[in-house]
């Protein structure tokens, strides 16, 4: 939209009518709202929760029948946009496969109000910056509400610095979901899961699953890997597979 002021820029009514005496170009323009927006981006993020306080708003737990303990739910999460077949700044190639931008987004409570939203470029990484986001959410929630939080992420926030941080952090449980990488295989677990003896449960006749859980000594603490592994020996309409095919899943989650 910044383009349309050099329609104006010559055009003595529109100065004197702003009471301005030189017009600024469309970049110019443009430089300033950014500089000014920037300024503003700090008190508007603090209102968040004072909003929310001010509202009297409705934080309501997880369902008892799920989580005896009540928590509060903090999810962070990054959402891709599309923005293809455009030229904006910070426009480029998601995880998505398609160019837009990635926003990462928090949410607290079942309701899901917002306690932080950061524009991001599309290729740049979820974790990429990703702990002083996650500080700065929580101290906002802790305006809020003073209830345990249950932060929960998804596999590209499995990393060694984000379970670390979130360890600092008193009355906060987690559970992220694993990325298996290279140390998280089906031919690292599967000959461990035959040597424990674990008990196969089913899904649907030709797939089965079973659980393990690992407790994980570390310098911040204990913590337990919950791995998942789904066995399917034929596919969704009864054609038997050749050989089993394996899924490896897991989950890092607080100890209690």
């Amino acid at each position: 939209m910044f383009i349309h002021i050099d329609d104006f820029r010559h055009d003595d009514w529109f100065k004197e009518s702003l009471g301005i005496k030189q017009m600024p170009s469309s970049s110019t323009l443009r430089l300033r709202f950014n500089e000014d927006a920037t300024k503003l981006i700090p008190a508007i993020e603090a209102a968040l929760p004072e909003v929310l306080i001010n509202l009297n708003a409705p934080l309501t737990p997880l369902a008892e029948s799920l989580d005896p303990a009540q928590h509060t739910p903090l999810d962070i999460d990054v959402t891709p946009q599309d923005n293809r077949n455009t030229k904006k700044e910070g426009v480029s190639c998601t995880y998505k496969l398609f160019d837009g931008y990635a926003p990462i987004i928090a949410y607290i409570g079942q309701e899901g109000w917002c306690m932080g939203l950061e524009l991001r470029p599309g290729s740049q990484h979820s974790q990429n910056d990703f702990i002083p986001f996650l500080n700065t959410v929580i101290r906002r929630a802790r305006r809020f509400t003073q209830n345990c939080l249950l932060l929960r992420l998804d596999s590209a926030h499995d990393a060694e610095d984000t379970r670390k941080e979130v360890a600092r952090h008193k009355n906060i449980d987690h559970i992220i979901k694993l990325n298996p990488r290279k140390e998280h295989t089906i031919t690292r677990w599967l000959p461990e899961f035959e040597v424990r003896g674990v008990e196969w449960q089913e899904f649907r006749p030709g797939k089965e699953y079973t659980t393990l859980s690992v407790i994980n000594e570390t310098e911040y603490g204990k913590q337990r890997l919950i791995i998942r592994i789904i066995k399917r020996t034929t596919d969704s309409v009864g054609q038997m597979f050749l050989t089993p095919d394996y899924e490896l899943e897991g989950w890092w989650t607080t100890l209690d």
